[in-house]
């Protein structure tokens, strides 16, 4: 591995519900060592929060502390571009994804299935950070639906099949349209730029 070696990204919790767009945000900058965002002030750049955080604000939610050319985000990437870039530099990769594991909750002890919106952290090789807080993903040994999941030490971070990262990559926006395979992907801004011009002309930016 490169200069990446000891980069760190922390599994950071929602604050509110719905706001696991903030919490990833707010999980990119603490390992870029940016330490003045919050996930109250991200909540600014919402615009309706009975929708929740829509794709364009994601991108405003990153672009309030790096430049646009750290800054990358558009549909119809693959795992392979992904899991490159993130063998190469220092980057966050925030997918848009459709929530249909199964969880259990922390509250009630009961499975939840609802299917939603749902911004997760890829950071390579099918290894997922997702930040809900009361809702944690199970292993197949738990639900059969979740066949594909291998559970780590650490509630909600997980591996993914190509299988289930298949079938969750996509999502529907406050429009009607398909985002799909899209993710946004943030780099250290000590980095150099160039390392994502590669991939800016592959797919629709978003």
């Amino acid at each position: 591995m490169p200069e990446n070696e000891n980069f760190i990204i922390q599994r950071i919790s929602l604050n509110t519900e719905s706001w696991c767009g903030h919490a990833l945000i707010h999980s990119a900058a603490i390992a870029f060592n940016i330490n003045h965002v919050c996930q109250k002030d991200l909540h600014n750049f919402v615009s309706d929060p009975s929708w929740g955080t829509e794709k364009k604000e994601l991108y405003q939610m990153a672009r309030s502390f790096l430049p646009a050319t750290h800054i990358l985000m558009r549909e119809n990437w693959t795992k392979n571009e992904l899991d490159e870039l993130n063998g190469k530099a220092r980057v966050v990769t925030i997918l848009d994804t459709t929530d249909v594991l199964v969880r259990i909750s922390n509250k009630t002890g009961k499975k939840v299935n609802d299917v939603d919106g749902h911004y997760i952290t890829y950071l390579g090789n099918g290894l997922i950070i997702d930040p809900s807080a009361e809702e944690i993903v199970v292993g197949p040994d738990t639900d059969p639906a979740n066949e594909g999941v291998i559970l780590t030490d650490c509630p909600n971070i997980y591996y993914v099949s190509d299988e289930i990262l298949e079938r969750i990559w996509t999502d529907t926006n406050k429009n009607g349209g398909v985002n799909n395979h899209l993710a946004l992907v943030i780099l250290h801004p000590d980095d150099d730029p160039s390392v994502l011009e590669k991939y800016r002309n592959q797919g629709k930016i978003g």
